[in-house]
């Protein structure tokens, strides 16, 4: 049910974005017919309204079609995700459980508490969960997709500071850092 409502969400937002972009497109279009007088602009503008339509269904469409790919997929329902480099990302469910899936971690998805996400590179403290107990701090490689944990805060802080990483008192939670990569000119200009 939850992603059904995130689905007619996603249908309204991109209705509503689309109208703002066919408005745009026509209101740029007048702009230009004003300054190159071409038979073109003059063509286009005879009928506004259906400019105006098609431009937003076409423009709808594209940004549909965005929302299915790597970069745009933020989740639906139940599911939230933060896309970073390489084609990896940090996915969280019921947004209570975040994970993330290193090659070299033996039992899948491991669960990750509170994190920083740098170029290449996300640092932070792992989860306890009921399968395994990791080392309380953890270092992703997203580029190698491999995953180095650290047996203590100081070892943890000692790495961070000679390679330039953020220190455990940055770390956020998923909400955040979802809400610091979602937010701003993406919550606005995509779906």
């Amino acid at each position: 049910m939850e992603a059904l409502v995130g689905l007619i969400a996603l249908f309204i937002k991109i209705a509503i974005l689309g109208s703002v972009y066919a408005t745009l497109v026509v209101l740029i279009i007048i702009i230009l017919a004003k300054f190159f007088p071409d038979r073109i602009f003059e063509n286009l503008l005879k009928n506004k309204k259906s400019l105006w339509f098609t431009s937003g269904f076409i423009i709808s469409i594209l940004l549909f079609g965005y929302s299915f790919t790597f970069w745009g997929d933020h989740g639906l329902g139940d599911s939230a995700r933060i896309p970073l480099s390489h084609f990896q990302e940090i996915d969280n469910t019921n947004w209570i459980e975040t994970n993330i899936e290193p090659v070299n971690y033996p039992y899948g998805a491991m669960s990750i508490e509170s994190f920083s996400i740098m170029e290449d590179v996300v640092v932070g403290t792992t989860a306890v969960s009921p399968v395994d107990r990791p080392l309380p701090y953890f270092l992703w490689n997203v580029k190698t997709n491999y995953i180095t944990f650290f047996k203590s805060e100081e070892d943890y802080i000692h790495h961070a500071s000679v390679n330039h990483l953020a220190m455990p008192e940055t770390f956020q939670t998923f909400g955040e850092n979802y809400s610091d990569y979602w937010n701003g000119w993406r919550f606005w200009m995509l779906p």
